[in-house]
């Protein structure tokens, strides 16, 4: 079986269908509980909200450390990615969250220490809480938002109130921007992370930028393509994946043997500047959301 790159991998992710379906509905709750409590998200609701994304996020970045380890996997790294790739191109679809992530473990023992540091991270009260207040405060917003239109072209509050309501579940289109941005970015963090721990290990010396070179790259991630730095590069803490919403990009492994030699000085990696044109697509990516996960 061809082997799957690390952002072929994410898209898998993205659009795990199972997980999106848990989302929706607990948005959907969320949203009912919205109205019937006069324009309040009841905390049962907004706990539903967080356990459910904290869940999915979790495995995006136990993945994403996963990924991580066998891109450096050896001697046949071919095979272990091919291996990879098959349980989460085909089996990631239909089988738990918790029989995935087992599955994961057993594969790459290394990962157990991490599993342990994800699982303390994402069940806290504290990380839960805060993923439902910003998922509920953006569904009041949008909610609001409907209404005032509505208004605008002559509806009154109560019409265009149970307009909304009887929309059942929150649409889709939303849904798969939350699931996504969500994973997206507990996937990046999980890969750094990862990156980080296999740093102080000696297993890799730096990270390479690789954006996917087609017809929808846009020129700033483009730009980024070919950057190499060490974990700990300050570069990173601008030009982490992702740069934006449906970003490919992914940063790759390396040891000392890849790297060209002006690169490298005094047995270290030299510190890297920003390519011209590489930048985020918009404040709040890019940036290294491992340290701010796991400060």
């Amino acid at each position: 079986m061809k082997s799957k790159t690390p952002g072929q991998i994410l898209e898998s992710l993205r659009e795990h269908a199972p997980s999106q379906k848990r989302l929706q509905a607990a948005i959907g709750a969320a949203m009912r509980s919205y109205f019937k409590n006069g324009g309040y998200i009841d905390p049962k609701a907004k706990s539903r909200l967080g356990a459910t994304l904290a869940a999915s996020n979790a495995m995006a970045d136990l993945v994403g450390r996963a990924g991580m380890r066998l891109d450096r996997k050896g001697p046949a790294p071919v095979h272990f990615a091919a291996d990879f790739s098959f349980t989460l191109g085909a089996g990631i679809r239909d089988i738990t969250h918790t029989d995935a992530y087992k599955d994961l473990i057993d594969r790459e023992p290394a990962l157990g220490l991490s599993a342990l540091e994800i699982e303390e991270a994402y069940s806290s009260g504290e990380y839960i809480f805060a993923l439902a207040d910003q998922t509920s405060d953006t569904i009041t917003r949008n909610i609001q938002e409907v209404i005032r239109k509505a208004m605008r072209v002559g509806q009154d509050v109560s019409t265009a109130s149970k307009q909304i309501a009887a929309m059942g579940d929150y649409p889709q289109r939303y849904v798969a921007t939350v699931f996504r941005t969500n994973t997206t970015t507990a996937y990046g963090a999980g890969r750094m992370r990862e990156a980080q721990r296999m740093s102080d290990e000696g297993l890799l010396v730096a990270l390479k930028y690789s954006a996917t070179l087609d017809g929808n790259v846009r020129p700033n991630h483009r730009a980024a393509h070919g950057l190499i730095a060490a974990p700990n590069d300050p570069v990173w803490n601008y030009l982490t994946p992702s740069l934006g919403f449906q970003c490919r990009c992914s940063l790759i492994p390396m040891d000392e043997i890849d790297i060209p030699k002006h690169l490298i000085r005094d047995g270290e990696v030299r510190k890297a500047k920003v390519p011209p044109g590489a930048h985020p697509d918009s404040p709040g990516f890019g940036r290294r959301t491992d340290r701010e996960m796991y400060s």
